[in-house]
């Protein structure tokens, strides 16, 4: 998916965690050659990519978004930390979130707060759901010029079949 986005020309960004937050640095296509265990004993690519600004992007940006579990109604609950519901509160409703997960995963509710922000699109091995706090179909996804990403062994589904 990574690749494929890079030779459809889309930026993509993959996530930095540090030791207070997270932030997101640009690859290109030789980015497996550059990542390096970061603080979560996670492949984070290292400091030869610029980081990520979404500002720079005019536009919708796709942001594949992992997590434990979902609710029906796209609820999230990831390990915590709210990296991902501080970054999705930066984009100001620019930002597409996606998830990918076992269907198993997808329970009639999650834990929230405040701070916690749902994603648009479900996608399991089942089913591929828009819910309904994405305004438009899921159309708008093609035209996307970048998307954020973890990279896919971070997926349940790559689990144990990369690395």
């Amino acid at each position: 998916m990574i690749e494929r986005a890079l030779r459809d020309g889309k930026r993509v960004a993959l996530p930095v965690v540090l030791p207070r937050g997270m932030i997101f640095r640009q690859i290109d296509t030789s980015w497996i050659r550059h990542l390096e265990t970061g603080k979560l004993d996670l492949s984070e690519p290292t400091e030869v990519y610029p980081e990520f600004v979404p500002a720079s992007v005019g536009g919708e940006i796709l942001v594949l978004t992992p997590g434990r579990a979902f609710s029906v109604k796209g609820d999230r609950m990831g390990r915590g930390a709210g990296y991902y519901d501080t970054f999705f509160a930066s984009l100001s409703g620019r930002a597409i979130k996606m998830a990918a997960a076992f269907d198993i995963q997808i329970v009639d509710e999650v834990p929230t707060d405040e701070r916690d922000r749902p994603v648009d699109i479900i996608v399991t091995e089942k089913r591929a759901d828009p819910l309904a706090s994405l305004s438009q179909s899921q159309e708008k996804c093609v035209f996307t010029k970048c998307f954020i990403a973890i990279p896919p062994w971070e997926f349940p589904i790559w689990k144990g079949s990369q690395r």
